[in-house]
């Protein structure tokens, strides 16, 4: 699943849906993706987060927060916590343990602080249908402003004296480079 479908790449900026239409798109998602760290489909994951120890007490309970690189989290296949690091299966967290909240797993249990000291299981991503509208569309300004780089308006012409060139502008709007932020790992 692509972030940006071809024809509605090809609907948005008026023209025929044809491989430079679709190389575009594809190029757009690829970029993207790149620039947030992370993939957006739903998919089956296993993951190694960092473990931060107690982060908070509840009601003489103490729970872990365990930030997760894909979301939103559809579900949990298994935590495992080991400051080995060997992951047995002993070390395997009882599911009523863990909750689920979008972007990060609390934990009910007393994680100890490091790397790999974790191992997580789990399913996240988002449908086809259910993306982010703020996504779909910095992908699609990203993949216009790659449509229109051989056209004036992404040139840019600079003189000295008798020298002068034309260089096309290529770096992403800062506006599109913003909307992408709250999507980074």
């Amino acid at each position: 699943m692509a972030i940006l479908a071809s024809a509605d790449l090809a609907t948005w900026l008026g023209v025929a849906d044809n491989a430079t239409i679709q190389n575009l798109a594809l190029v757009a998602d690829a970029w993207v993706k790149r620039y947030c760290g992370r993939d957006f489909e739903v998919a089956d994951r296993t993951e190694y987060p960092r473990g931060y120890g107690r982060t908070e007490l509840v009601e003489g309970y103490w729970r872990s927060h365990i930030f997760m690189r894909e979301w939103p989290i559809v579900s949990v296949a298994g935590v495992w916590i080991d400051a080995a690091g060997a992951f047995p299966s002993t070390s395997a967290l009882d599911a009523s343990y863990i909750l689920i909240d979008d972007r990060k797993l609390i934990l009910l249990a007393d994680v100890p602080e490091g790397s790999r000291v974790v191992k997580v299981t789990y399913n996240a991503g988002y449908a086809s249908n259910a993306l982010p509208a703020d996504l779909v569309y910095a992908a699609k300004q990203i993949a216009t402003g790659l449509y229109r780089q051989g056209s004036s308006e992404r040139m840019k012409s600079e003189s000295m004296g008798a020298y002068s060139y034309t260089r096309f502008e290529k770096s992403i709007d800062p506006i599109v480079a913003q909307m992408l932020i709250p999507f980074r790992a």
